[in-house]
């Protein structure tokens, strides 16, 4: 275990004190399973130093969740990892339940939803990590906790060989956590919302926004590993680099700066929670189009019930196709016809996990969604429908979320709607079992 105590947080002192211990147990709880493990990284806004704790009454509590990824000689397995995980959070006094999982059960509290994420990677594997961003900060500025430094043998990742496949893939998570964060009655009145409600409305406003920034960054070429630098790059190549953007979202940096603060001191942003939602929303969907069109090469639609269509078409292909092409560089064959294929044959795969997660989930037949499609490339092009959705009067587009069902349907096995609450829901638990699965 580290004998000095590193930077977790942007407030210092006391609150980093707090996380070390935290920390402490952490890492000695995962030795007393997991004797073997070689190593133990924090990763996330801990791991980088950016961390968000909150000072109340003279103590602090961690609004960050702890994200480890432990080095092992052999892949340790997926349900062993959450159970211990979980476990580890209600020792520590926390209910380990991440709010995507949980959000349906109850209405949000810090400590309930407090929670741990243990991940696994195999040793003799590092080296040939795929380029994705989480293994780009991990190499950049994660913090080995204990054991040997495993980060020597990650290969050393550069902002050119980043994705905007991860960056649209960050996208839907973030419109996942926005979506938990906002219902149609607080819409008519937020003062139905509790005080921690607010807070994590906020908290996801924030990772909103900074998705729009990491993608745009993604575009030119100019990603940084941590929030603040991402954020002071942004600012220096924003209007020269992003001039139509600049144009219509001329005070975006301002915005992103401002929730930086609120990241940092957790103090709620004078402003009204529910115009704060809609404004971001407007930001994303915006956004979310460029990177669609960058990515597939081809002009995305502003309609939404048009962009459904073009994304169903159009984004497969284009969002496998980079990882199909780290893959066969290895083998000099990186060319159109084996990145299609390739590309096919991880999506008939992740068809096959899929349906056998929902076997196992819901005791469907093994096979009902195994076929050529990935269905999660439905369950992600179905995600603008939901959040673009929902008006600002707290009404609900009716072609949007019927069009949603119809194709969730064809994905999961969806009860009938009467509500856009509904409908988010329905969408929400399809798309958390998808994407739940846990694939590196």
């Amino acid at each position: 275990m580290l004998s000095k105590i590193p930077k977790y947080t942007k407030i210092g002192g006391k609150a980093d004190e707090y996380i070390h211990e935290l920390v402490s147990k952490i890492v000695d709880e995962i030795r007393i399973r997991i004797p073997n493990v070689i190593s133990i990284i924090l990763m996330g806004g801990f791991g980088r130093g950016e961390g968000i704790v909150e000072k109340k009454n003279n103590s602090f509590r961690p609004i960050n969740d702890f994200d480890f990824y432990i080095i092992t000689n052999k892949v340790l397995d997926d349900e062993f990892l959450e159970k211990t995980a979980r476990e580890i959070s209600h020792k520590l006094g926390f209910g380990g339940v991440a709010h995507a999982e949980g959000f349906e059960k109850k209405r949000y509290n810090f400590r309930d939803y407090f929670h741990i994420d243990i991940r696994c990677l195999e040793e003799r594997k590092l080296k040939n990590l795929p380029p994705l961003i989480r293994y780009y900060e991990m190499k950049k500025c994660g913090l080995v906790v204990y054991g040997k430094n495993s980060l020597k043998n990650f290969p050393d990742i550069t902002t050119k060989d980043l994705t905007l496949s991860d960056g649209l893939r960050a996208f839907m998570n973030r419109m996942m956590l926005m979506l938990i964060s906002i219902k149609p009655e607080w819409i008519k009145n937020n003062s139905k919302m509790s005080e921690e409600e607010v807070m994590v409305l906020h908290y996801y406003l924030a990772k909103g926004l900074f998705t729009c920034v990491e993608n745009l960054l993604l575009i030119s070429g100019d990603f940084e590993p941590t929030y603040w630098g991402r954020a002071e790059k942004f600012q220096k190549i924003y209007s020269r680099k992003f001039p139509e953007v600049a144009k219509k979202y001329p005070k975006l940096p301002q915005l992103v700066n401002e929730y930086l603060d609120y990241k940092k001191t957790m103090k709620i942003p004078k402003k009204d929670s529910i115009d704060a939602w809609f404004e971001v929303q407007d930001v994303m969907r915006y956004l979310f189009r460029v990177s669609l069109s960058f990515l597939t090469k081809k002009r995305a639609p502003e309609n939404i019930l048009e962009q459904y269509y073009f994304m169903k078409k159009e984004l497969a292909y284009p969002y496998f196709k980079p990882y199909a092409s780290f893959i066969l560089k290895r083998y000099y064959m990186d060319n159109e016809l084996f990145n299609w294929l390739l590309s096919r044959a991880a999506m008939s795969y992740l068809s096959l996990k899929y349906s056998y997660r929902m076997n196992y989930l819901h005791k469907t037949s093994k096979f009902k969604y195994v076929g050529l499609n990935d269905p999660g490339m439905r369950i992600l092009a179905i995600m603008p429908l939901i959040f673009f959705g929902i008006n600002k009067d707290g009404s609900h587009d009716t072609r949007l979320t019927n069009l949603a069902m119809k194709e969730l349907k064809k994905v999961y096995s969806v009860k009938k709607v009467r509500t856009w609450e509904e409908a988010k829901t329905q969408y929400l638990i399809a798309q958390r079992s998808y994407f739940l699965m846990r694939f590196v």
